[in-house]
């Protein structure tokens, strides 16, 4: 088995592997070329392939991300995607890129992972699973209208700094909150049926809505300047 430390954007085996492990074409191959072309804290030594004979067959990426944990910011990194070729796996490949990756993450000073998945699968890691709830109670005052969609519009670049400040002040005081770029990724909704949506008011955009639609609306993460914005 032989690591090689190569970005989607210089290796084209990356993509057809990725579209290969999650069986959804353009998905998490999109993902990491998106994140290799645009994201700031892109680190191109924690993209790791693993290849036979030249072939890749499995890839993690690990990317830098500051979160707010016991009162501190710490350097962290977020998991993913990690994949494996459905023809190798169950060979231990997912957790050689794993086990790589974490000790990269030392050598850089970056003190721990995250990551979204099977927790009986990254449990094996010392993974464990994490979980908060914060509530806000609006008074009905401030609620608009049934049906009033009124300043609601799409996410637009310009948009990215003033919700920057915006997420910032909202989640100040709360564990497990990152700090955010006014990058697009880090405030797009990707996933099927999943949206973000901004409010404008005359003295520009005071909230913002990231929801997906299934049976009912689920809402992912919302935040307001102040209670008119809420």
């Amino acid at each position: 088995m032989l690591l090689e430390v190569v970005t989607p954007l210089a290796d084209a085996r990356i993509g057809p592997l990725l579209d290969a492990a999650f069986q959804r074409p353009a998905a998490e191959s999109l993902l990491a070329l998106e994140f290799a072309r645009h994201y700031p804290a892109y680190d191109p030594g924690l993209s790791l392939v693993a290849s036979e004979d030249g072939v890749a067959v499995g890839y993690a990426l690990f990317v830098p991300r500051t979160f707010r944990l016991s009162g501190a910011f710490v350097r962290c990194a977020v998991l993913a995607p990690l994949g494996v070729h459905p023809n190798h796996q169950r060979r231990g490949i997912g957790r050689f890129l794993v086990r790589t990756g974490l000790g990269a993450l030392k050598d850089r000073g970056l003190r721990a992972a995250v990551v979204l998945g099977a927790s009986e699968y990254y449990g094996a890691f010392g993974w464990e699973s994490a979980f908060d709830v914060h509530a806000v109670r609006a008074p009905v005052q401030v609620l608009p209208d049934e049906g009033d969609t009124s300043g609601w519009r799409g996410l637009a670049g310009s948009d990215l700094a003033t919700l920057c400040g915006i997420q910032a002040a909202n989640y100040a005081e709360c564990d497990g909150t990152e700090q955010r770029f006014a990058a697009p990724l880090d405030w797009e909704s990707r996933g099927r049926e999943a949206h973000t949506l901004v409010h404008e008011h005359a003295r520009g955009v005071d909230a913002w809505l990231r929801f997906r639609v299934r049976s009912e609306v689920e809402i992912a993460e919302c935040g307001a300047r102040d209670a008119a914005g809420l």
